[in-house]
């Protein structure tokens, strides 16, 4: 009995000391315990009511700021862009996961307050600007707003999805956008200000229409650029209330956007009201279904934007609501996790790459300093960098006027448009980090004025063809011809007499005869009037080539060769000569 109530005792006083413990314990936990206790009531609470309370779901490790990581988490965001995103959220008792938003250029301040208000109501902000012409933002002519507008947005410390100038394809070759090309290396120069400004919380995505992406075949990879954007964007409906929107349609553009190894969102998406409303819940299960990286998608909820409604009314109402409120994969912007990284399921965001600080190296090889030009100028330039020269631009006086992306470098333009005068070129090369190396600046001359054209001078008279007049009364012989030069000219002795001229007994058909077209030597001219004939002797003086050729002309037989006709000409110069010395001994005779 001693051994029981000495073991009672023992017990008695190890219960005594475990209750003065717990005790202890409540005094100083006991506060914390029932915090904890009620923060968990809280919670449950919150989620029961609707989840726009939830601290996090589980936390999403984000590949870009707002990445909901679907193939992760399970969930994307589902939304609307219409006017009636209220009226959805009262029946639903939810928030929209994601609303779409349009803004003009130049408007930061009301994009931020659109951004502001929805995440204050669990919303992610999708928006879309318009810009300015295309090649204008790619070539940084409106960097002082495009700047501004990212560091707004950024500012605002919530993720935001941006895109500039949704569905483009619409507007190629209109004079505010421009070409493919055009747009590519827009959306390429609005990533390196991002990077430049070290922007955290923009989600940077283009918005393409699927009927383009159709109808271009192969042609719309020219609407695309790789490295630009973190997830690609797209716009698709069916105009047919009797067909699914997961029809071909469907299939080619799905397959298009998944070709390029993004994640896709779907910008705007509706149906006719008369579809069956199975097709809302299809289109939303379909990503989910066949495990594909869907972000997100936006209903487009109006009659503004083709011919007929595409207003949700009735079931097609009923089912999207169902899903607002009943679906647990619509992420919600609280639900996010708060690190962005690179991909590959890291946990921290990897290390950045050492940032491109190297300027290009570009040097014009012409024109020369101080050449005079006009007309159409092309500069030629040598343009090198350590990772690649973008592009090349030429500034005159100091304004852009060409660019070239392609070696080798040749920018042309039209110095008309100038005045005369000194004039200064500049060319400047930028990289794919927007590094920009210059070259000095070389003075030219544009010098357009036309050459003066002379006056024109009037010819020296030529002197007066030498005019010998003949007539029947007139007497020559053989022994005393009549010398004559130029134009022999026969006369009538009276007026109105009939006359009729023959040279060497040829007819002549004029009463003027060209002696330049006769041999030297003498020739007989008949001249008949009125009836009676009479034999005029003329002796004929050419100058010597003169004399030469006609001699040629006169004896073709004799003179058919070049060798014999050079002969020809040989022996009427020693005739000639021969001729001169007769007379000059003559003269000596006398």
């Amino acid at each position: 009995m001693a051994a029981k109530s000495s073991q009672k005792r023992s017990t008695t006083k190890k219960s005594s000391v475990i209750a003065s413990k717990r005790q202890s314990f409540l005094r100083r936990y006991g506060s914390v315990i029932a915090l904890l206790i009620v923060v968990s009531l809280f919670g449950v609470a919150s989620y029961l009511w609707g989840g726009q309370f939830n601290v996090s779901d589980a936390a999403v490790q984000q590949r870009f700021p707002g990445d909901p990581n679907p193939l992760v988490s399970g969930k994307a965001f589902f939304g609307t862009s219409g006017k009636y995103l209220d009226d959805y959220e009262a029946a639903s008792g939810k928030p929209v996961g994601v609303y779409r938003k349009f803004n003009q250029w130049n408007t930061a301040s009301s994009a931020v307050n659109t951004i502001n208000s929805n995440y204050s109501k669990n919303r992610l902000v999708w928006i879309s600007f318009k810009t300015p012409k295309w090649s204008q933002v790619a070539n940084g002519d409106h960097d002082a707003i495009l700047d501004s507008t990212l560091r707004a947005l950024d500012n605002t410390g919530h993720p935001v999805w941006v895109t500039f100038w949704h569905e483009p394809e619409n507007d190629e070759g209109n004079s505010n956008a421009g070409s493919a090309a055009d747009f590519v290396n827009m959306q390429r120069h609005i990533r390196q200000r991002m990077t430049a400004l070290k922007t955290k919380n923009i989600a940077f995505a283009p918005v393409y229409q699927s009927s383009k992406i159709i109808s271009m075949g192969s042609a719309h990879n020219n609407w695309y650029g790789s490295g630009i954007w973190d997830f690609i964007g797209f716009d698709i409906y069916e105009r047919d209330g009797s067909k699914s929107l997961l029809g071909s349609k469907w299939t080619t553009t799905i397959n298009w956007v998944l070709s390029k190894g993004l994640p896709y969102a779907i910008g705007e998406w509706a149906v006719r009201a008369e579809a069956p409303s199975s097709q809302i819940t299809d289109f939303w299960e379909w990503s989910f279904k066949n495990k594909k990286d869907m972000v997100g998608m936006s209903y487009f909820d109006s009659d503004a934007n083709s011919v007929g409604s595409w207003l949700l009314t009735g079931a097609n109402k009923t089912a999207f609501i169902n899903i607002l409120k009943n679906d647990q994969r619509v992420m919600r912007v609280n639900q996010l996790g708060s690190s962005v990284t690179g991909g590959g399921g890291t946990t921290t965001p990897p290390p950045a790459p050492a940032p491109d600080t190297t300027k290009p190296n570009v040097s014009i090889t012409s024109p020369a300093v101080g050449a005079v030009l006009d007309g159409m100028v092309t500069v030629s330039a040598t343009a090198s960098d350590n990772v690649g020269v973008k592009s090349v631009t030429l500034r005159v006086d100091d304004k852009y006027v060409a660019k070239d992306t392609s070696a080798p470098y040749k920018l042309t333009f039209d110095s008309t448009k100038y005045k005369d005068g000194s004039h200064t070129i500049v060319l400047r090369a930028f990289d794919a980090a927007d590094n920009m190396g210059e070259t000095a600046t070389r003075s030219v001359r544009f010098d357009n004025t036309p050459a003066p054209v002379p006056a024109p001078t009037d010819p020296e008279p030529a002197e007066p063809e030498p005019v010998t007049k003949i007539d029947t009364k007139k007497e020559t012989s053989i022994e005393q011809p009549l010398e004559v030069t130029g134009t022999v000219e026969v006369t009538p002795t009276k007026p109105g007499s009939t006359i009729s001229v023959k040279v060497d007994g040829k007819e002549h058909d004029n009463t003027k005869i060209d002696t330049k077209k006769l041999t030297d030597g003498t020739h007989t001219v008949t001249v008949t009037e009125n009836g009676k004939s009479k034999d005029i002797i003329i002796k004929v003086d050419n100058p010597w080539p003169v004399a030469v050729a006609n001699e040629v002309k006169s004896k073709p037989f004799v003179y058919g060769g070049s060798a014999t006709a050079a002969a020809g000409g040989i022996w009427l110069f020693h005739r000639r000569l021969f001729d001169a010395f007769g007379s000059l001994f003559g003269m000596f005779g006398r």
